[in-house]
């Protein structure tokens, strides 16, 4: 049966088959050699290592069971060395080809090491250039992917001392990066903030008694272009011409008209940055 098993090509059930017919005769050295071998046979296909290793740890087992339960004599030895010499063959070159495929991987994570730790550079020279916010939140997203690529257990000596650079570079480029961006948004807030005090100077200038005399369309007017900034976010310059352009509009109004300013003032929402 074992041998219609195997012409079959259903080695894993032959391999049930002599599994059984060993345990219940294994005094048997035919019953033992056929299940032996087949254990090695198995043991020596193109299969997953570890499967390989478990058929022969089940040959191993068997031999010891066999060598130490069968009736000796000189003839018995000598087929107990030679199986002894056949596992350590298959054992040798599973153990060969285990150590290939490591080196071959180990080789194989270097490389990927080396293609991320050349994208990290990059991204590094991105982070530098980026224009806006936007721009250096998303190369900060690419970094954090690309850095959990990376498997630094495998990093030689070279991979090791660049990466070290790079993590202390990327630290001090990121914290000068966000002031630098955080200025800059500032900046425009200002630019911005300064564009819309003019633009509530001039009209009211244009027409005073309009603003003067209407609440709503005073309101209308320092809502949308006076009282929507954050003085904290303003700089000294900035403060000065808002100063000037509300020293001029309350000077404008009568007791009333001042402390609706005034309340306006305080109500407003203000533009986060």
């Amino acid at each position: 049966m074992i041998t219609e098993l195997i012409n079959a090509n259903r080695i894993m059930d032959a391999h049930i088959v002599a599994k059984n017919e060993y345990v219940r005769n294994n005094a048997s050295e035919k019953a033992f050699n056929d299940y032996f071998e087949l254990c090695l046979q198995i043991a020596q296909l193109p299969i997953e290592i570890e499967t390989r290793k478990f058929f022969v740890s089940e040959a191993d087992q068997a031999l010891s069971y066999y060598s130490e339960h069968v009736v000796m004599d000189e003839d018995t030895l000598k087929s107990i060395l030679s199986y002894k010499e056949k596992l350590f063959e298959v054992t040798d070159q599973i153990r060969s080809l285990e150590n290939e495929q490591r080196t071959a991987y180990v080789s194989k994570v270097k490389e990927n090491n080396n293609q991320v730790l050349t994208v990290l550079a990059s991204i590094k020279g991105k982070l530098h250039t980026a224009k806006d916010q936007t721009e250096f939140d998303k190369l900060l997203l690419d970094l954090a992917s690309q850095e959990k690529v990376l498997l630094k257990d495998f990093f030689n000596e070279d991979q090791q001392a660049l990466y070290d650079v790079m993590t202390r570079e990327f630290s001090s480029l990121i914290s000068a990066k966000m002031e630098q961006l955080a200025y800059s948004a500032n900046v425009e807030y200002n630019r911005k903030a300064v564009a819309d005090f003019r633009e509530a100077f001039t009209l009211f200038k244009s027409n005073e008694a309009k603003y003067i005399s209407s609440d709503t369309c005073l309101f209308n007017l320092v809502s949308k272009h006076l009282f929507i900034y954050d003085a904290g976010k303003l700089f000294n310059e900035t403060l000065i011409y808002y100063n000037h352009v509300y020293s001029y509009i309350f000077s404008k109004l009568n007791d009333d008209g001042k402390y609706t300013l005034t309340k306006y003032s305080i109500d407003a929402e203000k533009i986060i940055q």
